[in-house]
């Protein structure tokens, strides 16, 4: 029946019920053979908006994007979101605090936006992983030479209130940014 794949052992097709593919964590869903074919079905993942980490987000395309790890990623594992002070910064236009660039523009944050601009943090490694090292009253951030290659932006579908996402660096409510959170009322018993 088969050579290769994770759903064939012993040149057989594996029955439906053996999982091929464990959940990561709890914005991802396991996958389980299909009893047809030898390949493992299409990584699957729940639906944008459900609240993870104990509420301190909500999943986005299989993730659980948050300050906290954004922080450590860009400046190792010590690294602290910074206060709102630093954030604040994002009404300006410059280019270590904006919400959004333009070729060779920074664009200001409205103030209900600026958690979801220039990402600021504090503590960790002396250098980021990526971009080169803003500093100014430990408000700690990256900047970049191309708009295209930007990693110190908050990341899309991080939590910026409650029921609130940031989304093309704007906060708005999660049934704006995902289109709909009442997926069973929409998706006739399809959801996942």
């Amino acid at each position: 029946q088969c050579a290769t794949g994770e759903c064939c052992e012993n040149c057989k097709i594996m029955s439906a019920a053996h999982v091929c593919r464990p959940k990561n964590d709890e914005c991802d869903l396991p996958e389980s053979c299909t009893g047809k074919s030898a390949w493992c079905p299409e990584d699957v993942f729940t639906v944008n908006g459900i609240p993870c980490k104990n509420g301190k987000g909500y999943c986005y395309n299989g993730q659980c994007p948050q300050r906290e790890e954004q922080c450590i990623k860009m400046w190792g594992p010590t690294a602290v979101v910074a206060r709102k002070y630093c954030y604040d910064q994002n009404t300006r236009t410059e280019y270590y605090a904006h919400c959004k660039r333009n070729g060779g523009r920074y664009i200001a944050c409205q103030g209900r936006d600026v958690m979801c601009g220039k990402l600021f943090c504090e503590n960790g490694d002396p250098e980021p992983n990526y971009g080169q090292l803003v500093i100014f009253s430990e408000c700690k951030a990256t900047f970049y030479s191309s708009s295209e290659d930007d990693y110190g932006q908050v990341d899309t579908g991080t939590k910026c209130g409650e029921g609130m996402v940031c989304n093309q660096n704007e906060c708005v409510d999660l049934e704006k940014a995902y289109k709909a959170t009442n997926c069973s009322a929409k998706c006739k018993g399809h959801a996942v």
